[in-house]
C-alpha cells in the first residue's frame, strides 16, 4: 500500500516537477499503477483509506498543479478536427470544452469516431484515471466552430468501468 500511496504523491510531483529524471520515473510509476485493473483497485484502496484532510489536501494540491501544468496550455489541437479549448475543475468534476471543427461535422463518420476517441482518451488517460478514482466525473462539452452547442457527455468511473 505505501508503495502506491507514493505513486499517488508522484503524481503531484510529475505535473509540477522540473527535475527531469524524476518526473520520467514518476511518470513511469503513475501509467503502471493505473494502466491494470489490480494496480488501480489497489490505489482505490489507498486513496479510500485516507483521512478526509488528505483527500482534501491531496485534491487541492493535484487541482493547483493541474491548472497552472495544463490551463496555460491550452487551446490545444487533438487532432486535425478537434481542439480542446478550456478545462475547469470544481465540485468534484473536471469540465472540459472541446471545440469540433466543419470537416467533422459535415461528416457523421468522422464526428462519431471523433466522439468515440474523445470518450476512449477520457477513460483511458493516467490523470484522468485518477481523477475518476478521487470521486470526480468529467464532463465534456462539444461545440462546433461557431460556438454553437452540439452536445454534453459525462463519464464517471462506472462509465469507463474503473
Amino acid at each position: 500500500m505505501v508503495k502506491y500511496f507514493l505513486i499517488l504523491f508522484g503524481l503531484l510531483s510529475v505535473l509540477g516537477s522540473e527535475n527531469t529524471s524524476a518526473q520520467s520515473v514518476s511518470r513511469e510509476a503513475m501509467y503502471n499503477a493505473l494502466a491494470t485493473p489490480e494496480g488501480r483497485r489497489i490505489v482505490e484502496q489507498e486513496i479510500e483509506s485516507w483521512s478526509r484532510n488528505q483527500e482534501v489536501a491531496f485534491k487541492r494540491d493535484l487541482k493547483k498543479r493541474i491548472e497552472e501544468a495544463f490551463i496555460p496550455s491550452l487551446p490545444m489541437m487533438i487532432n486535425e478536427y478537434t481542439a480542446w479549448n478550456d478545462l475547469r475543475i470544481s465540485n468534484d468534476r473536471l469540465s472540459l470544452t472541446v471545440q469540433i471543427f466543419d470537416g467533422a461535422i459535415d461528416n457523421s463518420a468522422i464526428l462519431d469516431d471523433d466522439f468515440s476517441n474523445f470518450d476512449n482518451y477520457i477513460c483511458s488517460t493516467p490523470v484522468n484515471i485518477l481523477f475518476m478514482l478521487l470521486g470526480y466525473s468529467i464532463s465534456s462539452s462539444f461545440y462546433d466552430s461557431n460556438g454553437r452547442f452540439m452536445r454534453t457527455e459525462i463519464l464517471s468511473k462506472n462509465d469507463c468501468n474503473l
